[in-house]
C-alpha cells in the first residue's frame, strides 16, 4: 500500500475591507464645507532619481487596496451623508502623468477640481521631465483624509513603486474616526467643564478681532484665489531655528504659528493686553478607537483653539511653546 500524500492548503488573500457609515462630525463638517468652496488639499514629493509608470500603477493598485477610504464615494442616505463602498475594479485610482513644466501652476488648478463625492476620492499625479528629476502628488477630497494620514499614503506608494520590500496589511475598516474615547468616558469632562466655559467667554472677544482689523471685509468668497508659492529655510537658517525651539522647549511648528501669531497681533493700531485665538494642529489617534496605526487613511488631526492674553509687548516664545 502506497503512502497518502499530505494534502497542502493554498492561502486565501484576504478580502478587502469596505466601509459603509455615516459620515463622522468632522468628516461631515468638511463634506459641507466642500460644497461651498472646493476643499482639496495636496501632498507632494519632489524626486531625485527614476521612477517606473508600470511600478507606480501596480504600486496606486496595491494602496489602494489596503484603504478602505480610498474605494469610497460620498451619497445621501435619508439625507445624511454616508461613505459607500465601490468595488476597485470600478473606482480604479489611475495614475495621470503631466509635463513636469509649471508643475505648481498644475496642482493649485488641482485644489479647485471637485470629486463632487465620485470614487476614488483621491487622485494621483506624476509631474515627469528630463533629468531624472520629478514630481509626485496625491489630491486628496478633506473628508477622506488630512495631511499627515494623506502624507502617509504618498510615502506607501512611492516605497512600493521604488521596489521596498513593505508588504501592507490590509486595513480594517474602522466606524468612524471622530469616535473619540475621550467624550466617551464618564467623568473625563466633568471638572473641566467650569475652564472650559470660561475660556469660551474668553473666545468670544479673542474671535472677534478680525473684524477690528482696517479693511476687513465680512463677504463670503466661494472662488478662491489659489497660488503654490514655495517655501523654504536656507540650512544654517534651519539649524539656528532647530536649536532655539530646543532651547526653550518649542517646535519649529510652534514658532512659525506663534511668529504668524504675532505679526497679525502687530496689525492693530493700538499697543495694547488684548485676547488672541490661536489655532494649532493636534494628532488625536492616542485617544480615537480603533488601535489605529500610523499608515491610516483619514481625519485623526485635528485644530485646536486656544486664547491667549498678549502683552503690550509679548515675549516672542510664549505663545510659541
Amino acid at each position: 500500500m502506497g503512502s497518502k500524500t499530505p494534502k497542502t492548503r493554498t492561502p486565501r488573500s484576504k478580502k478587502p475591507s469596505s466601509i459603509n457609515r455615516r459620515l463622522g462630525a468632522t468628516e461631515n463638517i468638511y463634506c459641507l464645507l466642500d460644497k461651498l468652496y472646493c476643499l482639496n488639499f495636496v501632498v507632494f514629493a519632489e524626486i531625485k532619481g527614476t521612477l517606473d509608470a508600470d511600478k507606480l500603477d501596480l504600486a496606486l493598485a496595491a494602496v489602494q487596496r489596503e484603504h478602505p477610504l480610498l474605494r469610497t464615494r460620498i451619497g445621501l442616505v435619508n439625507g445624511r451623508p454616508w461613505f459607500r463602498s465601490v468595488p476597485p475594479e470600478q473606482c480604479r485610482l489611475k495614475l495621470e502623468v503631466e509635463p513636469v513644466r509649471n508643475w505648481r501652476l498644475k496642482l493649485a488648478a488641482q485644489l479647485s477640481a471637485p470629486f463632487a463625492g465620485h470614487a476614488p476620492l483621491a487622485r494621483f499625479l506624476w509631474f515627469t521631465g528630463r533629468a531624472r528629476r520629478s514630481v509626485a502628488a496625491m489630491v486628496f477630497h478633506h473628508s477622506i483624509a488630512d495631511g499627515k494620514s494623506g502624507v502617509k499614503v504618498l510615502v506607501e506608494v512611492l516605497r512600493r513603486a521604488g521596489g521596498e520590500d513593505m508588504p501592507l496589511d490590509l486595513r480594517r475598516a474602522h466606524p468612524s474616526a471622530q469616535d473619540l474615547d475621550l467624550i466617551k468616558l464618564k467623568g473625563a469632562l466633568g471638572s473641566s467643564m467650569q475652564k472650559l466655559k470660561r475660556r469660551l467667554k474668553q473666545s468670544k472677544s479673542a474671535l472677534a478681532f478680525a473684524q477690528q482689523l482696517p479693511g476687513y471685509e465680512a463677504t463670503l468668497r466661494p472662488d478662491r484665489n489659489i497660488k503654490a508659492v514655495p517655501l523654504s529655510v536656507p540650512g544654517r537658517t534651519g539649524q539656528s531655528l532647530l536649536a532655539a525651539c530646543r532651547a526653550h522647549r518649542a517646535t519649529v511648528h510652534g514658532a512659525l504659528d506663534a511668529a504668524q501669531f504675532l505679526a497679525l497681533n502687530r496689525e492693530f493700531e493700538s499697543a495694547e493686553e488684548r485676547n488672541m485665538a490661536l489655532t494649532s494642529l493636534a494628532d488625536l489617534r492616542g485617544v480615537l478607537r480603533g488601535n489605529l496605526t500610523e499608515q491610516d487613511l483619514g481625519l485623526y488631526v485635528a485644530t485646536v483653539t486656544t486664547v491667549h492674553r498678549i502683552a503690550a509687548e509679548p515675549d516672542s516664545w510664549t505663545p510659541a511653546a
